[in-house]
């Protein structure tokens, strides 16, 4: 009687490593850019710390929010991760966020824009801020070197329920 046959025999792993496997292809500077602004605002609806949120900053960047001293005194053009860390952290400490819908993220090359609206209660007043903007990235080597954030301006004139 014949013994049944053996398995096939698998690659040992000296034989595994010298395969020659490409690597991956590099991203595009569209599919960077996209890369860098979902992972942007999955840290923001995580509601990570303002510090994990600058690390996707260049050390130097323009974040430029319109400055609104009467509904956001914190607000204005920063210049540095650690600015852009204390901006998050004062907006979380001194506002309420309601609603937050992204609507759509359209990239070319390193330059990406992204729409949406949100809804965000300040804490002081009790106003409800209801917003529809627009941000504007650019993205050097998987790092934001740029957000200009564009918002309506009509949305302060009632409390919050």
């Amino acid at each position: 009687m014949s013994s049944p046959p053996s398995p096939p025999s698998l690659p040992s792993a000296s034989s595994a490593s010298s395969a020659s496997i490409p690597p991956p292809e590099p991203l595009t500077a569209s599919e960077a850019t996209r890369r860098a602004v979902r992972q942007y605002f999955e840290l923001v609806k995580a509601r990570r710390p303002g510090a994990e949120l600058a690390a996707l900053f260049s050390p130097t960047l323009l974040w430029d929010i319109p400055r609104n001293s009467l509904a956001i005194p914190w607000s204005g053009p920063v210049h540095n991760r650690e600015q852009v860390a204390d901006f998050i952290d004062q907006h979380r400490l001194r506002a309420q966020p309601k609603r937050f819908a992204l609507h759509q993220i359209l990239c070319e090359g390193r330059q990406a824009i992204a729409t949406g609206e949100l809804e965000t209660v300040i804490k002081a007043t009790g106003v409800l801020m209801r917003v529809d903007f627009a941000f504007h990235f650019t993205v050097e080597d998987g790092l934001i070197t740029q957000l200009k954030i564009y918002e309506s301006t009509y949305p302060l004139d009632e409390p919050a329920p």
